[in-house]
């Protein structure tokens, strides 16, 4: 825990994002984000599947929360309940690959990263194009910092 703190203080004192992979244990990150944080420059919390109730607090302190294919085995009424608490300026996808959906280890790309976005946009109702733009305008907000190959906002 001290060396993950240490290190989303790092993240914070140089004014870029830290990624966050938690399962089952978000009072504590949330306990640890609110000791250190805000993080202006964004916390990723790759491949979210976190309660709705968690992301106000979180969004509040800077987090983006990243849909993978690990969302797909989700009851779809959790895994919409879930999407649709994140404001869409806090929505990234990813594939997780190699380790996420589809089940045919073939397709472990991130090419995959498709499957992702049709489930995420059928869940908050909205087009692919819709969602891919949206996705891509956060992508860019959160990777676009000083010093990094990405276009700066």
């Amino acid at each position: 825990v001290e060396v993950f703190k240490k290190q989303l203080q790092l993240a914070k004192d140089l004014k870029r994002p830290a990624s966050v992979h938690c399962l089952d244990a978000f009072p504590e990150l949330l306990q640890i984000m609110k000791e250190i944080g805000p993080f202006p420059a964004g916390v990723i919390l790759h491949s979210f599947q976190g309660s709705p109730e968690v992301v106000p607090p979180l969004t509040k302190l800077g987090s983006y929360f990243s849909f993978s294919g690990h969302l797909m085995p989700l009851k779809e009424d959790k895994a919409r309940k879930i999407v649709k608490a994140v404001p869409l300026d806090g929505i990234l996808l990813e594939t997780d690959a190699p380790d996420a959906l589809p089940t045919n280890p073939i397709f472990f790309v991130p090419a995959n990263v498709h499957s992702v976005l049709t489930y995420v946009a059928s869940l908050l109702e909205l087009s692919k194009e819709e969602l891919a733009d949206i996705s891509y305008k956060n992508a860019l907000g959160v990777f676009s910092f000083q010093g990094s190959k990405i276009a700066l906002k």
